[in-house]
């Protein structure tokens, strides 16, 4: 650390006022790199700071913000939220701040009714992993080119090279969940069976419908898909039922949009749905493979798919921070070779 005693430091709620001392704290960590391009959009930060989406603690010396930590929640009321933008300046690492800001964060829990988070956590080192894994994160998903090649994480080396780079997805439970019965195919359902009981969560797995072609193609027709395409980086977001905002038919649209997609595409497919074997075998057949599970309530609990095309990705480099995540990490690869 430089020269800072560790009592000068704050740590407190960030507002609106903190925004641009924020900002330089992300230029500190990343330069124009961080893979979150809206955590450099003052305007966006500050409207969802107003609509209580985002909620952020920040450590802070003096009026510059030295550590960050976000909570965002997808589903408004949902009880399940997810951490964003974990960062600590490169002069102020190894002094705790992480542990502090997620000790401040802990109360926003209680009060917003959350009792589970999902973490997306950078596969290019296991610092972050190493104490999501010991508060109790279990390893859901390997996301194998969620973040741009070429980003800058200062103070800190990788062996990703000029591959896009691997993030592992946690989840972590400190309240009940209710029960849920799951619609799987049969391609991921063992893996995701394992899951849940890892997880400790009381999942039922419906066994998966032998329906004709003509009631399957009439169930995938009944759903609704939306798409938001992030050119900077490089990801393009599908999501499907009840996590698709826009109500386009879900057949057509697929067909339609995967010629458009980036070189990384994500598909959100919410499993309390019985429909959900039709459109997981779909996008299954179309090139995706396992990304991660998304445990939730029944509004928000989905199978995330990845399809990675036209960018060079390095599974072998990814860090892992649980036997767990190295085996999944070592599934999905496999998995992805085989969709290819």
């Amino acid at each position: 650390m430089s020269g800072q005693s560790d009592t000068a430091i704050e740590v407190r709620t960030l507002g609106e006022k903190d925004v641009p001392a924020l900002i330089a704290c992300i230029r500190r960590c990343y330069g124009e790199s961080y893979p979150e391009p809206d955590f450099y959009e003052p305007s966006y930060i500050r409207s969802e700071l107003r609509a209580e989406r985002l909620v952020s603690v920040g450590a802070l010396v003096g009026g510059r913000v030295v550590g960050h930590l976000g909570m965002r929640i997808p589903i408004p009321g949902d009880a399940v939220a997810e951490t964003i933008a974990g960062v600590v300046d490169p002069d102020y690492r190894n002094a705790g701040l992480m542990s502090r800001m997620g000790g401040q964060m802990d109360a926003y829990y209680q009060e917003l009714g959350i009792v589970a988070l999902r973490h997306i956590a950078t596969g290019a080192h296991d610092r972050t992993q190493r104490k999501i894994a010991s508060s109790g994160g279990v390893a859901t998903g390997v996301l194998l080119g969620h973040v741009p090649a070429g980003t800058d994480y200062r103070g800190i080396e990788h062996g990703f090279g000029d591959a896009r780079i691997a993030a592992v997805v946690y989840f972590q439970a400190f309240g009940r969940l209710g029960a849920l019965d799951v619609h799987l195919p049969r391609h991921c359902a063992a893996m995701v069976s394992d899951l849940y009981k890892q997880l400790g969560l009381e999942r039922r797995l419906m066994p998966c419908s032998h329906a004709s072609s003509v009631e399957a193609d009439s169930y995938i027709r009944a759903w609704t898909g939306s798409v938001r395409h992030d050119t900077r980086r490089g990801i393009s977001s599908l999501r499907f039922g009840s996590a698709a905002p826009a109500t386009r038919q879900a057949i057509e649209f697929v067909e339609e949009t995967l010629p458009q997609c980036q070189a990384v595409a994500y598909a959100d497919v919410p499993i309390a749905d019985r429909r959900a074997p039709q459109i997981l075998d779909l996008l299954h057949d179309r090139g995706f493979c396992f990304g991660a599970l998304l445990p939730g309530t029944a509004a928000s609990e989905a199978v995330r798919m990845q399809r990675v095309s036209g960018a060079p990705i390095a599974p072998w480099a990814t860090m892992t921070a649980s036997p767990g995540g190295r085996a999944l990490l070592e599934w999905i690869s496999r998995d992805c070779e085989r969709v290819k």
